[in-house]
């Protein structure tokens, strides 16, 4: 028995390893912290995640960030703004989409505040982009845009908040298709 956990070690030890690259645990629907107080927007970029079996991987190995935002009103309505795609074929395929998703909250990868005197005008701009682009009809590019990147910075844009000068196009894979 004692050999079989010897020798058994490094083969655990490679599956836990390949199970965290691959199939990482992504916390996508939590609570903003308890001391927020005041109306807030974070800007946040998480590594690319879980979903295609091929592509995910290789963006994740690569350091490729997707870009989403956390909204705080108060501690009863907040929420996640991020784009995506909607799938028509096979791959990354198809068109480009963007969602709020009320009441959820991301705690995962980079964030920053975004300085502002006027938060609840610009989480209110963020959220009528948003539907805006959610019924637009653009074809998906995971590389090149239009792309969750993409759609962060137009609707920045939209609402006169400037984010390129900090942002690049790597690790932001296709942050500058409406550039």
């Amino acid at each position: 028995m004692d050999y079989i956990l010897i020798y058994g070690s490094p083969f655990v030890l490679m599956t836990v390893l390949l199970m965290a690259i691959f199939f990482r645990h992504k916390p996508t629907n939590g609570f903003p912290p308890d001391n927020m107080n005041s109306c807030t927007i974070i800007l946040a970029a998480k590594f690319v995640g879980p979903g295609h079996p091929l592509i995910d991987p290789l963006g994740t190995l690569s350091g490729a960030r997707h870009l989403f935002v956390n909204y705080f009103f108060n501690q009863t309505s907040y929420g996640i703004i991020e784009g995506g795609f909607i799938q028509t074929n096979f791959g990354y395929r198809g068109v480009s989409t963007a969602h709020i998703k009320p009441y959820a909250w991301d705690h995962g990868g980079l964030q920053w505040q975004v300085q502002t005197t006027q938060c609840e005008e610009l989480i209110h701009c963020l959220h009528i982009k948003t539907i805006q682009y959610h019924h637009s009809s653009y074809r998906y590019n995971f590389l090149l845009g239009p792309n969750s990147n993409s759609f962060i910075w137009w609707a920045f844009a939209q609402c006169s908040i400037r984010i390129k000068p900090f942002f690049s196009k790597y690790p932001f894979v296709g942050i500058d298709y409406y550039w």
